[in-house]
């Protein structure tokens, strides 16, 4: 009998050494033991359990007082011991022993209480008396009823009773919420009795409710983000709810904001009401929708237009876009290239005009922004770390990291000295790998140029700017102009030299008046209209130069609404890539290059130019096909008043055997 209620006894206690183990009312984790001593005394426990398992009492009695007399315990590995010690006692039958190890463990948890139905009537009397002697209790009537009660320090649970068990004696009472003043006091805590308090917390903040129409919107708490309004389902369709909790009484400003909606904002006093502490609810906030309208001048007919990577607007269609205001992305892209990019902040209410220049697409290489000079210039297409190992000064390590619709990478010298960039610029077009200096990214030529249809040159016996040529059909010949005349004023101001003349009709427009002198001496007033010509090949000096004017040529030859414009820009990144003397790609691009029938710069010219870089492929037979159509009389090169083509591509034909006559195919 005695030996069978040990068993149950040392169950019982065992369970509640467990559990006590394992409580949360370890208010400091960090005493816990490194893992190996928690460990070791956990092994230590087993191995005392063990010995109480085979009766072997006072062996266990032995290493509990010894692990107890260690200065190093936590309290939760005391209370584990003190509980197996009062176990042993009981076991053994020393009662008197027994309540003196209760004793030690209500000093440590007053709330302690071991199960009844395991515990042996006689030690639970003994426990009992250890307990009314020791611990009295707290009944705390709570304003509000979810306050935290802390005792010495120390979180208190109330039992079934509502009751919280302290040790008798002075003890500090505290309790807190979070939104309340802290309430603290000392409290004469008598053994065996029941002190009553009540405790009424003061608040010093309060909980407010947001509703906003639509949900989804931000809300800023004295410029500070607090959250965004949600559905729910005690709300109505479309609204949203945000509770902050607590916060402090005083005067606050709320901000609300949600994209494409106006801001509202208010200024509001929290208070609070010691007889209703319940949250304060807001009517809900209406948002009202915003709009800023773009229009994009310049877009390419079939572009798509994206706003922070959402189309805006279907293929083709330019014209004005409803767009929300704040900062956004806005770009022009047709399938295979990104035209333009623009980051813009958009204010509500007000349109925005911006204008649509296809740029050069760039890719950064372990670069992370565009050099000073730069921006505004080129569109980043992307940014790509780089590869270990590459080699900027060797061109075919860029291969790798080219991607379609880029017309410069960029990239650093990993090699350079401290401070130095040392920057590479490489154009997958031309194939080339350079070094640059800083300074401004060269911009784009215009293209076209004004021209008025005749030529002039300066000589000591006939003088400056004689007229020596007449475009049959051109402006000039329009207005009067013929060979002989002799050119001496531009719009009012003498003409000293005929190399003056370009620099005077760059910014002409419509006409132009312009003084003669013709051969009896006399002098003539014309008004010659200003057309404008294509222009192949621009001077180009470095190599940056050259890249910069195939990225601008690329990017206008997919980009420009004018068709004449594309047409120009695409002969002349096929005028650099020959130069580069990569003519099966020149090929190709004079084959994408359609100029309407016209005279000078037209089809033919494209036709000379394909037939020329054929014939560098040693595609002979393509060759003589492309001049036999760049023998048209009337085609020029480099503007329409340049110099004509038929008998250069003759010439041509008659290298590749093909003998022929500026005026057509005359035999083989």
């Amino acid at each position: 009998m005695r030996v069978g209620g040990r068993w149950l006894l040392w169950l019982a206690v065992a369970g509640a050494a467990g559990a006590l183990w394992a409580s949360p009312q370890t208010t400091d984790p960090g005493a816990m033991p490194p893992a190996a001593a928690a460990d070791a005394f956990a092994a230590v426990l087993d191995a005392i359990r063990a010995d109480l398992e085979a009766a072997r009492f006072e062996k266990a009695l032995t290493q509990i007082e010894a692990w107890l007399g260690r200065t190093e315990l936590t309290e939760d590995q005391r209370v584990a011991l003190w509980l197996l010690r009062s176990q042993a006692h009981v076991a053994y039958g020393d009662l008197d022993a027994a309540e003196e190890d209760y004793r030690a463990l209500l000093r440590l948890r007053p709330a302690y209480e071991p199960e009844p139905s395991l515990t042996p009537p006689k030690a639970l009397e003994r426990f009992r008396r250890a307990r009314e002697t020791l611990v009295g209790h707290l009944s705390v009537l709570l304003q509000p009823a979810d306050a935290t009660v802390f005792v010495d320090g120390r979180p208190a649970r109330p039992d079934g009773e509502g009751r919280i068990a302290a040790l008798a004696g002075e003890r500090v009472l505290r309790v807190e919420r979070f939104g309340f003043d802290p309430h603290e006091q000392r409290v004469a805590v008598r053994a065996g009795q029941t002190v009553t308090l009540e405790v009424r917390l003061f608040p010093n903040a309060r909980t407010l409710v947001v509703r906003t129409q639509p949900a989804g919107v931000a809300l800023a708490l004295d410029g500070r983000a607090a959250g965004v309004s949600e559905p729910a389902e005690h709300l109505d369709p479309g609204q949203g709810e945000l509770v902050l909790e607590a916060v402090p009484l005083g005067e606050h400003v709320f901000e609300l904001t949600k994209p494409c909606y106006r801001p509202i904002v208010w200024s509001d006093l929290v208070t609070a009401d010691l007889t209703d502490l319940s949250p304060k609810v807001y009517r809900p906030f209406v948002m009202e929708p915003a709009r800023a309208v773009v229009r994009l001048d310049g877009v390419p007919d079939g572009a798509e237009i994206r706003v922070d990577g959402a189309p805006a607007t279907q293929p083709g269609q330019a014209g004005s876009l409803e767009v929300c205001p704040g900062t956004r992305i806005i770009e022009v892209r047709r399938p295979a290239r990104l035209l333009w990019r623009e980051e813009i902040e958009l204010e509500a209410d007000r349109e925005h005009t911006l204008h649509v220049q296809a740029r050069p697409n760039a890719i950064l290489v372990g670069v992370e922004s565009l050099p000073q000079g730069w921006g505004g210039s080129l569109n980043i297409l992307a940014s790509v770390p780089r590869p270990r190992g590459f080699e900027p000064e060797v061109p075919g390590a860029w291969a790798a990291l080219e991607q379609p619709g880029a017309d410069l990478l960029l990239a650093a010298n990993e090699t350079a000295g401290a401070g130095e960039t040392s920057p590479w610029l490489y154009s997958p077009w031309l194939g080339e790998a350079s070094r640059f200096s800083a300074g401004a990214f060269p911009q784009a030529p215009p293209w076209l140029v004004p021209t008025l249809g005749f030529d002039v040159v300066d000589s000591p016996v006939g003088g400056a700017g004689r007229v020596v040529r007449v475009r049959p059909g051109g402006p000039a010949a329009q207005a009067g102009v013929n060979v002989g005349m002799r050119l001496v004023a531009v719009a009012g101001r003498e003409l000293g030299a005929s190399g003056e003349l370009p620099e005077r009709l760059r910014d002409a427009r419509g006409g132009v008046r312009l003084v003669f002198e013709l051969a009896d001496g006399s002098r003539r007033e014309l008004e010659v209209p200003v057309a404008w010509s294509p222009r192949i090949g621009w001077p180009v000096d470095t190599p940056l130069e050259r890249a910069a004017l195939a990225g601008w040529a690329a990017a206008a030859g997919e980009g420009e609404a004018d068709p004449l414009v594309r047409a120009t820009a695409r002969a002349n990144l096929a005028w650099l890539v020959g130069r580069a003397g990569r003519h099966a790609l020149e090929a190709e691009l004079w084959r994408r290059t359609e100029f309407p029938p016209r005279e000078g710069i037209g089809p033919a010219t494209v036709a000379y130019f394909l037939g020329r870089a054929l014939a560098a492929a040693g595609d002979e037979a393509g060759a003589r096909q492309a001049l036999r159509r760049a023998l048209d009389p009337r085609a020029t090169a480099i503007t329409d008043d340049g110099p004509p083509l038929a008998w250069a591509a003759a010439d041509h034909l008659a290298d590749l055997g093909e003998t022929v006559s500026a005026a057509g195919p005359a035999g083989r």
